[in-house]
């Protein structure tokens, strides 16, 4: 199985899925997710629970970014006390570190890492799901979330980073 995870990982999921046309409770059911895991963030969910309905809704809705579009209402908030953590970390580095140590703990299918050469930092996600399919918007919310916690720190510098998915 691939473990659980925040219920968290669903902000913004009901606006996206509305405004793409779709009834997010309706799907939440579907998946055997609870109607409250929408309001209660530290809720624990099935990681594959929540792969197979961000599938869903971007197939059904035929909005392709579906997970991207979650992505950018991210706030480090939505990270809970690992969110807190980061935030209060003297700098980026900290605060990736501080990331790549507890990440696994709010989303068990979710191993963050920092790999180094001497000019270069790659941020490595890996998503591991107990049950095979489709990953595409899982990967896409992911990097999305990452990308808007270097915003957070970064600003305007996040024009330098590069994002790339080998899904």
């Amino acid at each position: 199985m691939g473990g659980l995870t925040r219920s968290a990982s669903l902000s913004s999921f009901g606006e996206v899925a509305r405004q793409a046309g779709l009834d997010p409770n309706a799907l939440l059911r579907e998946f055997d997710l609870p109607e409250r895991c929408l309001t209660e963030p530290e809720l624990r969910i099935p990681a594959d629970s929540v792969r197979r309905l961000l599938e869903a809704a971007a197939d059904r809705s035929g909005v392709e970014g579906f997970g991207l579009r979650m992505a950018q209402a991210r706030l480090l908030s939505d990270m809970g006390p690992l969110g807190l953590l980061m935030r209060e970390q003297p700098t980026l580095r900290l605060a990736l570190e501080a990331c790549a140590n507890y990440a696994n703990r709010l989303n068990a299918a979710l191993y963050f890492t920092i790999e180094e050469s001497p000019n270069v930092v790659v941020l490595r996600e890996d998503l591991i799901l107990g049950v095979p399919g489709p990953l595409r918007q899982s990967a896409e919310l992911a990097m999305g979330v990452v990308f808007r916690v270097l915003q957070t720190f970064m600003g305007s510098l996040t024009r330098y980073v590069i994002i790339a998915a080998g899904i």
